[in-house]
């Protein structure tokens, strides 16, 4: 997942190498100061609460400051924290934009990473730790998609290196800043499967009461460094180098108590904001409420379906089909695509929200789909697919194709053509239904010999599915012997030679498909193969 959105958005072309260029400052963006305020305001009514580093007051004084002073004299750290600031808030305005070097935020933003060489070396001070924090910030989103592991993990440095995280007696304004780095960067180490640089252990500091970041009872910034501290040790523990040289028992034992901790966290939550109930997002007033609920909810469902998928893996002797394990991990995926209609489709979303998550989960709803056909939930989640798909349309519409939504929206359409191949005929012993799993011809002419097959291809797709989806859900799980889910066994045995004899009556005639165009890009059947399958269909019986 993160290898195609960088492709699809950071290495387009050549072109995009040029677009990021430290050595001098590009041309100065016209800002009046009417458009100033209007930004500076709507980065403190939009992003202020979830990021709350900055103090109003004294960032004014800065910005006063920095009118006084020559074009020569411009104290650099004090320009790249005010555009960024500037930055972040412009993209409220519709003057975002999706494709990296485009648009009025950008430029400013451009002036920012033009002064990145003066922020990460000595003499470091407290408004360039800030700066950096603003443009780790700015970086969340899809045109920044490569520097956003860069500024946070430098801002991480810088933070230990002037010593905020030692001191019990530091002022508001280092707690703040060094808390909002903190969760920030354990958040992202998490979903980028690497482990912190910030150690847990050394840190000797309180977490401030921060009014701003209060809604209705609930204090976001403590629960969110919570979260972090959790992210942190759930990597530690379950998915490290380290970890997989654990024994099953000692795994499992981890396992536990890390879902006990993510349940204690959850309960900590007022009920009007708490994971897992039903939510009124329409109901919050101000829209930063929203955004810091949407982020809260998938951060968890994240560490969720992280933990359940290794529980799976690890404990694979279970019957799946009703583990409590599956049980979560499908509750989860069901919520965040759920969620994901309220995600505002604009330049300013974290990729983490408008794309990572809702893939996350589609991937997971398509392999439970696949491999349990006859869940109880089956429908629900197909319906979900669906809504998944929509959401991942408007995604490629409103980023003009940058983000290549119509791959994953595909997904809905294979898992439909799969079920509707399983012909329910009634109720077989036990309650179970015979399904029909004819799979019609891969071979109809020799014209058709370079042409893919749905059916076979799904299932090639179930059978490894499980290993497949080990690149997403936020963490890569360790190698385990067995798989996530285990194969579908039909009651009935099939002749190979339906392979190719059955061609003529399948309805869903062979042909490209474009999902699989981008899963299989270089899947062919050659002269060999099909004599092969030949041979087999001539000699030999197998059970599918």
């Amino acid at each position: 997942m993160e290898n195609l959105l960088s492709k699809e958005i950071c290495v387009k072309s050549d072109s995009n190498f040029t677009i990021i260029n430290l050595d001098k400052l590009p041309e100065t963006i016209m800002v009046t100061a009417a458009e100033a305020d209007t930004y500076i305001e709507a980065y403190f009514e939009n992003l202020h609460p979830l990021y709350p580093f900055l103090d109003r007051q004294e960032f004014s004084s800065h910005v006063l400051e920095l009118g006084t002073q020559d074009t020569e004299d411009t104290n650099k750290a004090l320009s790249a924290l005010y555009h960024a600031v500037l930055a972040l808030g412009n993209q409220y305005h519709n003057s975002g934009s999706f494709v990296p070097g485009s648009g009025k935020s950008w430029g400013l933003f451009q002036i920012c990473l033009g002064h990145l060489p003066d922020l990460i070396v000595p003499t470091y001070s407290l408004v360039k730790l800030q700066a950096l924090t603003a443009m780790s910030i700015f970086a969340m989103n899809a045109s920044c998609i490569k520097l956003d592991q860069t500024l946070i993990y430098e801002a991480a440095r810088v933070a230990q290196y002037i010593r905020y995280h030692k001191s019990c007696n530091a002022q508001e304004s280092h707690l703040r800043l060094f808390w909002t780095i903190y969760y920030i960067e354990k958040m992202t180490a998490f979903y980028e499967s690497n482990s912190s640089v910030i150690a847990d252990e050394d840190i000797g500091c309180v977490v401030p009461a921060v009014p701003e970041s209060t809604i209705g009872g609930y204090d976001w910034f403590l629960s969110a460094t919570r979260l972090g501290r959790l992210c942190s040790m759930t990597y530690t523990s379950l998915f490290s180098t380290e970890a997989t040289l654990k024994t099953k028992a000692s795994l499992l034992t981890s396992i536990k108590l890390i879902q006990n901790r993510l349940e204690q966290w959850r309960l900590s939550v007022p009920m009007a904001y708490r994971p897992r109930e039903a939510l009124q997002l329409s109901k919050f007033e101000r829209p930063s409420t929203k955004w810091i609920v949407i982020q809260a909810q998938y951060l968890y469902y994240n560490l969720v379906i992280a933990v359940e998928r290794l529980s799976l893996h690890v404990d694979a002797e279970d019957d799946a089909d009703t583990s409590p394990n599956q049980r979560n991990l499908m509750d989860a995926a069901q919520r965040v695509v759920e969620l994901a209609p309220f995600i505002d489709l604009a330049p300013h979303m974290p990729i983490f929200v408008a794309g990572i998550m809702p893939m996350s989960a589609t991937f997971v709803l398509f392999d439970l789909v696949i491999c349990y056909p006859r869940h109880d939930e089956t429908n629900k989640n197909l319906a979900l697919l669906d809504q998944a798909a929509e959401y991942f349309t408007r995604l490629e519409m409103a980023s003009k194709g940058v983000i290549p939504g119509r791959n994953i929206a595909e997904f809905a359409t294979i898992a439909r053509h799969y079920i509707r191949k399983i012909k329910f005929d009634g109720a077989g012993p036990g309650g179970v239904h015979q399904c029909d799993f004819s799979i019609p011809d891969l071979v109809q002419g020799s014209e058709k010999l370079g042409q893919r097959n749905l059916d076979m291809e799904l299932e090639n797709l179930c059978a490894s599915s499980a290993d497949n989806m080990r690149n997403f859900g936020g963490s890569h799980l360790p190698t385990m012997e067995k798989s996530l889910t285990q194969p579908m066994e039909p009651p009935s045995c099939l002749d190979p030679a339906i392979l190719l004899e059955k061609s003529g009556e399948s309805e869903y005639p062979i042909g490209s498909h474009p999902a699989f165009d981008f899963l299989f890009p270089d899947w062919t059947l050659d002269d060999r193969t099909i004599a092969e399958l030949r041979h087999a269909a001539a000699t030999s019986e197998c059970d599918l």
